[in-house]
């Protein structure tokens, strides 16, 4: 039992040694992990102008009315009025490919405008009662041209009609829902402005399937005109850098190298300690404890005759004990 005793103190001071080394490190770890190099980068603040609207639309122009949605232009009504005039010729002249045609590409197509524009005229309707829109409910003359060139056609020319003309119409819709669904100031617009491009990409699709639409014929696309891109002179609004708080700062170098002198003082320190219990050590070592001698003497005589330096100490300690009673 006394040899762990006297091995348990080493053990118990390097455990405090290394406590306190953790603990008064961690500080200087974290000041070193604030150097800057591994500090998460600041977003620049967002820029707080928003897209400019349609002409006449929500929020611009004239005969703005205000509902519950927002405010409501002469774009979002003329928008409404569009998708209701699309669903008038597109959905019957997909009624109508199913009918004319054999090709099951043709037929796929006119599928998706009938669904299509089925729910999407419903959403038109709907949406023009709530925002007290009112909507058309016959094709225009150009419209009626088109339905009436598919029904003199026939065969391959009818096919090849039907994919031309349905596909430069939506693209024509796309475009504008896009333009009204990237300005709008209208809420309810703005959802079927979604629900309208979503629709219309799907039978934009389905018509260029079918290997029909000459890509030659829709008409190029055409640069932005100067008011959708800022010029040069115009005053931009610079994005503001967000501002650190005085916890967020990053160290100097200074706190730097005041960490390493401070881990420097600290295994100083530690050093020392360990030298002053060796020391103490040291002075205990000489004389063998009282336990030590009494199990020596118990050994075989054979064992202590193998080593004079054991037999010496159970002398000493004999001559002790017979002192001891003498006294007494």
């Amino acid at each position: 039992m006394g040899d762990r005793t006297n091995d348990s103190k080493p053990r118990w001071f390097m455990t405090v040694a290394v406590s306190l080394l953790l603990t008064i490190g961690t500080p200087v770890g974290s000041a070193a992990a604030h150097d800057g190099t591994n500090a998460p980068s600041i977003p620049p603040a967002l820029p707080s102008s928003l897209p400019a609207a349609p002409l006449g639309s929500g929020g611009q122009g004239d005969d703005v009315v205000e509902t519950k949605w927002g405010p409501l232009g002469a774009a979002d009504r003329d928008f409404l009025a569009k998708v209701r005039l699309a669903g008038l010729w597109e959905l019957p002249a997909g009624q109508q490919a199913l009918q004319k045609s054999q090709n099951p590409k043709i037929q796929e197509a006119g599928k998706h405008l009938i669904d299509g524009h089925s729910a999407l005229d419903d959403m038109v309707r709907n949406g023009g009662q709530a925002l007290g829109v009112e909507l058309p409910n016959q094709p225009n003359s150009d419209q009626l041209g088109w339905l009436k060139e598919l029904t003199t056609t026939q065969g391959e020319e009818y096919e090849r009609t039907f994919a031309n003309r349905l596909r430069a119409a939506h693209g024509k819709v796309y475009g504008f829902a896009a333009q009204v669904r990237a300005g709008t100031r209208n809420e309810l617009v703005r959802a079927m402005a979604n629900q309208t491009m979503s629709t219309v990409f799907d039978h934009i699709s389905q018509l260029e399937k079918t290997g029909l639409v000459d890509f030659q014929a829709l008409p190029s696309p055409t640069v932005l005109g100067a008011s959708a891109t800022p010029s040069s002179d115009a005053p931009v609004d610079q994005p503001k850098p967000l501002q650190r708080t005085a916890s967020q700062a990053t160290p100097t170098a200074d706190s730097g190298i005041g960490g390493a002198i401070l881990f420097v003082v600290i295994i100083a320190v530690i050093g020392g300690l360990a030298l002053l219990f060796l020391r103490w050590q040291r002075k205990k070592s000489p004389g063998l404890p009282q336990h030590r001698a009494e199990t020596l003497e118990s050994e075989p005589v054979s064992v202590r005759a193998t080593s004079p330096a054991r037999e010496s100490v159970v002398r000493t300690h004999r001559s002790d004990e017979r002192f001891k009673r003498f006294r007494q």
